[in-house]
């Protein structure tokens, strides 16, 4: 029978049938006019022909198959239609234009539901056509004339939501139309009979259909007095009519009036229920700043009235929850669809997991992943992703190179997947993996991208395998991959460090002129980071000049680059960048210049530097006297601001630059003098520790003036503690290295003198020259400690310590 209908279909299309039909199928047969003007009349009876009645033969799914294949070819008009409500028994009227498809979907989170394509209009040809004519600006009262007395109340609200699509204005002509002639006119009448039911029920539906369109276009004020105009007619707006406002509200994103329709229903006594809740709550989500946050409350107080929220609206909370990045309020969703015994889909298993991935919630992760698994759903690639994203935000490479083992035994890992492990690899030192894993990438038949490419450079500069790096760097222009700001920024410190001034300084020519996007901050500190390092302070101006005009200040390892810079010896060199930071805007630039280039007032050094900007002096913000260097007292003010605004790294990038760079330029006493105000002001500063088993201090945080300053001062405390104290630890402990290490996004490019390794050789270099009794450290502190006893120290000092004064620091 499937076959006869296609056929009737199929001849159908080979007619190249275009308009519309003129009468319904109550004879038995339907007229279609062709394109070509002349009428034929196709007998209905023959789609029947096979045992096809209505209601039974020709499920929706082969339904809409027959539509595919005809369906571009022609238009079916009303016998599509007819087809469609004789088959499966809708009970509408054949309608003009495409067909209409009725597929049944059965939603595994509840019963089955009806959805339907939508269609560009609805009901019998003549309302088709009065529509068209009002969406067109034809006058209301004459369009409407012939037809007040015979459309239907369902065909009047048909026509209502159709044009209260696109006017307002316009539904209300009609519903003024509506209300004195048509069919509904005479049951306008105040009435306040209960037993009324038929017609209350009917003129509710219009007034339903108006509200909704009122509320699709924002109109509050429009929708109370329709509500009023309903009490004084006897018909009191039920939840239907609330719950049209609140999808009429919530789908323009008008979130306030629908989130107010609670209150309305409070005050004309009518209860809300579930659908109504969910409405609100889709609301909150769908305005142009979803608020989560009341969405949230709203569940909870359904909660508390033990209402089931279906799992559509659960599952547009989830959606929320990820776009938002709140994983509490995603654990609450996930409960709740838990506690309704919904049967959860990958997708929300996915986000939930993604959402505890990024803040490295590792342990909770892989929780979830052994609920999906035994829920019976599949570990997909997303699933796999979100696992592997926790073990490399929480630091863990072993665990996330077993995921990825357990991967690639499952299916084939995606492209993000890849990223993620390589970037890991790279990050804990093991530049190999990351090589072996690029290596295993192409092999599956990826395309390396931007993020591939950077994050394996980034691994083997961590390893200092620069020209690795620059092999990697141009097997990425000749694939035709762009670099990214990360990208330029990697490969300028890598060439800074090895040494390749001028290479750097193409690849910085090339970021200037990528358009993909402008120079950000990390590509400036890395130009100023190769330029200083290279002693190109001529090319260092500019880019200090640029970041001034766009208002882009230096990120921590660019203040330290700079400020560390200023201990150049050669002023005549170091001229054109000492130019640009005396005019910069940044304060902490013009305080690290005034300090290291304003000279004691015992120092009569001549300088051929611009002299250095004068500074506020605020007397009494200073926790340390300093009477013998007024420059210092002048800036204590700034000291303390900034301890209080700038975080740990930027401080201690701040203060080993600024020391290191005095320390170089033999401001010897005023370097110590800025190191007792950092460890005054700064929490996190490097301080001695002292118990009753050794006496230490931690050198690690500091640089390589820094790490000097420290020492020496740390002798005279220990000496003149030991003289006031009567009991004194037996031993000293110098900690020079270690597994604290400076932060990766800061340590390298502090200062010359930071790095890993430099601090206990710079220490080292200083107890042999003025032999100072320290030794290797016993294995219970590992070689990167230094030991002395106390006793000889506090002797050494005092037969030496002349030699320790900063101002005659000259090794024996």
């Amino acid at each position: 029978m499937t076959n006869c209908a296609a056929s009737m279909l199929l001849e159908f299309s080979s007619l190249n049938i275009a308009a519309s039909a003129s009468t319904g199928h109550k004879s038995g047969g339907v007229v279609v006019a062709h394109s070509n003007g002349v009428s034929a009349r196709v007998s209905w009876i023959g789609l029947r022909a096979g045992g096809l009645q209505a209601g039974g033969g020709v499920k929706a799914c082969q339904w809409q198959d027959l539509v595919t294949k005809v369906g571009g070819r022609c238009r079916l008009c009303a016998v599509a239609g007819v087809f469609e409500s004789e088959v499966l028994d809708t009970g509408e009227d054949a309608s003009v234009g495409e067909a209409q498809v009725n597929t049944v979907k059965a939603d595994k989170n509840g019963p089955a539901k009806s959805e339907k394509r939508k269609r560009g209009t609805v009901g019998r040809p003549e309302l088709v056509e009065v529509i068209a004519a009002l969406k067109g600006g034809e006058d209301v009262e004459r369009t409407l004339a012939p037809w007040t007395g015979k459309f239907t109340p369902e065909e009047w609200n048909k026509l209502l939501a159709q044009i209260g699509d696109v006017d307002w204005k316009l539904v209300l002509s009609i519903f003024n139309i509506v209300k004195t002639k048509s069919v509904l006119s005479a049951q306008l009448v105040p009435s306040h009979d209960v037993v009324d039911k038929e017609r209350n029920l009917k003129l509710l539906k219009t007034f339903t259909t108006v509200g909704g369109v009122l509320a699709k276009h924002g109109r509050e004020a429009e929708v109370e007095a329709l509500i009023l105009e309903m009490r004084s007619l006897g018909v009191d707006p039920d939840t239907l009519f609330f719950n049209s406002l609140v999808r009429g509200y919530g789908r323009m994103g008008y979130v306030h009036p629908a989130s107010q329709v609670l209150f309305q229903m409070e005050r004309y006594g009518a209860k809300p229920d579930p659908t109504t809740y969910e409405r609100v709550i889709t609301a909150y989500l769908a305005g142009k700043k979803p608020q989560l946050e009341k969405a949230m409350q709203l569940l909870q107080g359904v909660r508390g009235g033990n209402i089931i929220v279906s799992y559509k609206v659960l599952s547009e909370l989830m959606t929320a929850c990820w776009n938002a990045n709140v994983a509490e309020d995603a654990d609450l969703v996930f409960q709740e669809m838990k506690a309704a015994n919904y049967q959860i889909d990958s997708k929300v298993w996915v986000k939930l997991m993604h959402l505890h991935a990024k803040k490295g919630h590792a342990e909770l992760v892989e929780d979830i992943f052994q609920q999906m698994r035994e829920a019976g759903v599949d570990a997909k690639c997303g699933s796999f992703d979100a696992l592997l994203l926790a073990y490399c935000r929480a630091g863990k490479p072993d665990q996330a190179l077993s995921v990825f083992r357990e991967y690639k035994l499952s299916m084939k890992p995606s492209l993000v997947a890849f990223n993620m492990i390589i970037d890991a690899c790279g990050k804990a030192g093991r530049d190999e993996e990351a090589v072996q894993l690029y290596v295993d990438l192409i092999e599956c038949r990826y395309r390396p991208d931007t993020v591939t490419y950077t994050s394996l450079i980034s691994a083997v500069v961590q390893a200092g395998r620069y020209e690795k790096a620059d092999e990697l760097y141009r097997r990425m222009l000749s694939d035709g991959v762009e670099p990214s700001g990360h990208t330029y920024a990697t490969m300028i410190h890598a060439c800074a460090r090895r040494g390749w001034t001028r290479y750097g300084h193409e690849i910085c020519l090339a970021a200037a002129k990528d358009t993909t996007g402008p120079l950000n901050t990390a590509v400036y500190g890395a130009m100023l980071h190769l330029y200083t390092k290279g002693r190109w302070y001529s090319h260092a101006a500019p880019v200090l000049d640029e970041m001034g005009r766009k208002g882009i200040e230096p990120d921590v390892a660019g203040y330290g680059t700079l400020i560390s810079a200023c201990g150049e010896p050669d002023d005549k060199l170091f001229a054109p960048l000492a130019r640009a930071m005396v005019n910069s805007q940044f304060e902490p630039l013009q305080v690290a210049y005034r300090l290291v280039f304003t000279p004691p007032a015992n120092d009569a050094v001549r300088s051929e530097l611009p002299p250095p900007p004068t500074h506020h002096i605020d007397d009494s913000v200073s926790s340390i006297t300093f009477q013998s260097d007024s420059v210092v007292e002048e800036v204590v003010s700034f000291f303390k601001i900034y301890a209080l605004t700038r975080g740990v790294k930027s401080n201690s990038s701040f203060y080993n630059a600024l020391i290191d760079a005095l320390w170089e330029r033999r401001l010897r006493l005023r370097a110590r003098l800025v190191f007792l105000e950092a460890r005054e002001v700064v929490e996190d500063f490097p301080r001695p520790q002292y118990n009753d088993e050794a006496w230490s201090l931690d050198l690690r945080s500091l640089s390589k003036g820094a790490s000097q300053i420290a020492f020496l001062h740390w002798l005279d405390e220990v000496a003149e503690r030991a003289a006031a104290c009567s009991v004194i630890a037996p031993r000293l402990l110098l900690i020079t290295g270690g597994r604290k290490e400076i932060d990766t996004d800061y340590r390298p490019y502090t200062g010359k003198g930071s790095g890993q390794g430099v601090v206990r050789q710079t220490i080292e270099e200083v107890v042999r020259a003025f032999g100072i009794p320290f030794t290797q450290s016993s294995r219970e502190y590992g070689p990167a400690h230094l030991q002395a006893e106390t006793e000889q120290v506090v002797r050494w000092v005092s037969l030496y310590g002349d030699r320790l004064q900063l101002g005659n620091l000259t090794p024996s």
